[in-house]
């Protein structure tokens, strides 16, 4: 009976492993007849195209002409209105046909000027031509001894108390006695290249020959820096008082340099 019951156990195993093994066959089969029809991708159209998509020899021959034709006219706009003049013989080509008495290069810094070559020689032929100037002036007309130069620009940073404390200098170290005077009565600085402070009206007032000496910065050169606490800088200009300084001056001085404020502003 044990016997019997146990070939009983082991046919039906056999027959559930056999429909177990089915099943798993089948849901695999399930599943790939599944994935089968979720990735059946057909194309139902063909694809319109209007001309081939490629690189053609006429695009980047034009795009070098035009890219070519545009630096080209940058060049020119640039050498025309942006490119300084390195040469006094470009003055007349970029236009400028006033009078010209001298021409100063350009400095990178105003330290110690007088090492550039070029700067000295420019100052050196500037002071020529002016001395030129005036000895013509004198043989023409009755003129003061004294010459008073007055030095200004359009707008400041141009360079104007640079060329003004340089060509006083150049012309006191060839013997004549100078002033430099500065009336850019806002922002004159001069006084802080000799280390000199400014004065105010009542001192100005009392400048005069005894005194004149305590002016004196270099051999034959003396500085009247900019006067302080004006409360209006252009009566003071307009002034009598005033007037009759630079009378006193015109006396005791062969040039008189004068630097003034940038015009646009005043």
């Amino acid at each position: 009976v044990a016997q019997q019951e146990y070939v009983d156990l082991f046919r039906n195993l056999e027959v559930s492993e056999e429909m177990y093994s089915e099943l798993i066959s089948r849901r695999l089969n399930f599943s790939l007849m599944e994935a089968s029809s979720i990735g059946n991708i057909r194309v139902v159209d063909q694809a319109f195209v209007k001309n081939l998509v490629g690189p053609k020899i006429t695009t980047p021959l034009l795009s070098t002409i035009i890219f070519f034709l545009i630096g080209l006219l940058t060049a020119i706009f640039r050498g025309m209105f942006f490119i300084s003049i390195s040469n006094p013989a470009e003055l007349k080509d970029a236009g400028i046909n006033n009078s010209i008495s001298g021409v100063i290069p350009h400095l990178d810094s105003e330290k110690d000027p007088y090492d550039d070559l070029k700067f000295q020689q420019a100052i050196e032929t500037l002071i020529l031509n002016i001395e030129t100037i005036f000895l013509s002036i004198l043989g023409t007309q009755q003129v003061s001894k004294c010459k008073k130069i007055l030095i200004t620009s359009p707008t400041s940073e141009n360079g104007k108390s640079l060329i003004s404390r340089n060509l006083a200098f150049g012309l006191s170290r060839i013997g004549h006695k100078v002033l430099l005077l500065d009336v850019d009565l806002k922002r004159g600085n001069q006084h802080k290249f000799y280390n000199k402070e400014t004065v105010n009206l009542k001192d100005f007032k009392k400048i005069s020959e005894e005194n004149i000496e305590n002016y004196k910065v270099d051999n034959n050169l003396y500085l009247l820096p900019r006067l302080k606490n004006l409360e209006n800088s252009f009566e003071h200009l307009y002034s009598e008082s005033f007037l009759r300084k630079i009378n006193t001056f015109e006396n005791l001085f062969d040039y008189i340099v004068i630097d003034t404020a940038p015009a646009l502003s005043v």
